[in-house]
């Protein structure tokens, strides 16, 4: 009688320890987060610093060119990220190179910062600005990639609202910090607060186990969530299974068809306008009205922070919940009156400032309420769209999916909003001054109210977002 067989070998302490808390969704989503926080917070640190450091580092540029040097350093970064955002999306699909890209991208902004605050000449600052945003583009391709693999998609938006919350709080303080670093301990103190920052992310991305997608995955009736690597069309046949003898490189182009993933990528576009509008004109108007100090500012980007990172994670759930269509109306909606209120300071001109102070203070904090609900309904929109395509035609996306492109795709039209929302708002305020340019920003939130109300569907459509023919 043949002896049983032997039982297997029970596995080792690293691989139970991968299998755990390493490898945990909530660990996945924390890694990622960090990583996105380092990437904002050092960017907004650096900001408030760029003519001082032109200054201080190239001596010989005289002072009438100072501003169009800090133009050409902002402008360098944002071409970067434009450029490299699809690219390195489409690399991010392929799930064995992932890890790897993710730890290119976090050495290169290693590199970038120390270069930056070191170089001694214009060229080697714009070529760390352009490695910078390069980097960046990486990060967020890989990270938010790695986030929707491990996530089921019942809880997609409250991890998203995670990220966004930590990401804006990175945002929104960074030039604030930043400044008061740099009163207290010059450029060597941003350079090696910066280091401990990236330090903090590298050990948490060596910590991390990039988690399998589940085999078992299925389309989720709620949500629409799919396992896009091992499900097929309810309608595929064997010949549509089998891989075209051509493929288009970058399948997610052909999803622009669908009027959902397009809303969803525009309502990412006037999110990062708004967001773009807080960074290059906020510490202006409330020095100018106000008259505050360096550390007074600070405390009023705290405003727009705190709401965010309490209420961000809160929207996140409700979009799970009630749908991105609900949430995103609602979030649009509010910012409306949020943004047309900053026109009562300056109805208020003619009493003192402290009078005038509170009130604007008060309809920032609405703001950063605003800004929480309407972080995360249209990614999480386009991950639906994405993935119903894909399930759709598996022939056409092949095994990869296109979950990365997805998140490249929204990083370009999310970083086009960043740069247009920095230079219309300067020009809008320097022309008609703040209230205007509020008022022109609740205009923009208007239609993206009615877009998201009438072309979201709700969570239970599972229309399919692409056509089903093979490319």
């Amino acid at each position: 009688m043949d002896s049983d067989p032997s039982p297997p070998s029970s596995p080792s302490r690293e691989t139970r320890l991968a299998q755990s808390w390493r490898s945990h969704p909530n660990f996945i989503v924390l890694t990622v987060a960090i990583g996105q926080f380092s990437d904002f917070f050092l960017f907004g640190m650096r900001v408030p610093l760029l003519p001082y450091l032109i200054r201080a580092h190239l001596p010989s540029v005289p002072e009438s060119a100072v501003q169009s040097r800090v133009a050409t350093l902002l402008a360098s970064f944002s071409v970067a990220l434009l450029v490299v955002a699809v690219p390195a999306g489409w690399v991010a699909d392929f799930r064995a190179w992932r890890g790897r890209l993710y730890l290119v991208g976090l050495g290169a902004l290693f590199w970038a910062t120390v270069t930056f605050y070191t170089s001694r000449s214009f060229g080697m600052m714009v070529g760390s600005r352009v490695l910078n945003g390069g980097s960046a583009a990486v990060l967020y391709a890989a990270g938010w990639s790695m986030v929707a693999d491990a996530v089921r998609g019942e809880d997609l938006g409250k991890a998203f609202g995670v990220i966004r919350s930590i990401v804006a709080v990175g945002d929104l303080v960074g030039p604030p910090l930043g400044g008061i670093i740099f009163a207290r301990w010059g450029f060597d103190g941003i350079l090696n607060v910066s280091l401990m920052v990236l330090a903090v992310d590298l050990v948490l991305r060596c910590l991390m186990v990039e988690r399998p997608r589940d085999v078992k995955g299925k389309l989720n009736d709620r949500d629409g969530f799919v396992d896009y690597g091992t499900m097929e069309s309810p309608h595929s046949s064997p010949a549509l299974s089998k891989p075209p003898r051509f493929r288009n490189p970058l399948p997610i182009l052909s999803c622009l068809s669908d009027t959902q993933l397009v809303v969803a990528l525009f309502l990412g576009f006037i999110q990062y306008v708004i967001l773009g509008s807080y960074d290059s004109t906020l510490s202006m108007e409330a020095s100018s009205q106000f008259g505050l100090s360096p550390d007074a500012v600070g405390a009023i980007f705290l405003g727009l922070a705190i709401p965010v990172l309490v209420f961000a994670p809160i929207a996140g759930w409700a979009v799970d919940r009630y749908g991105p269509r609900r949430i995103a109306t609602i979030g649009y909606g509010c910012f409306v009156p949020a943004l047309a209120g900053m026109v009562v300071p300056a109805l208020l001109s003619a009493g003192r400032s402290s009078s005038r102070l509170p009130v604007f203070f008060g309809f920032l904090v609405l703001q950063g309420v605003c800004v929480a609900l309407v972080s995360t309904p249209g990614v999480v929109k386009a991950k639906q769209a994405v993935e119903r395509a894909v399930q759709a035609n598996p022939a056409r996306f092949g095994p990869r999916g296109a979950m990365g492109q997805m998140f490249g795709l929204n990083t370009l039209v999310s970083s086009s909003g960043l740069l247009i929302g920095n230079y219309w708002s300067a020009t809008l305020r320097a022309a008609y001054g703040y209230w205007f340019l509020s008022l022109s920003l609740a205009a923009l939130c208007v239609v993206g109210a009615v877009m998201a109300w009438t072309f979201f569907s709700d969570p239970e459509d599972k229309k399919t977002a692409c056509p089903s023919s093979v490319v």
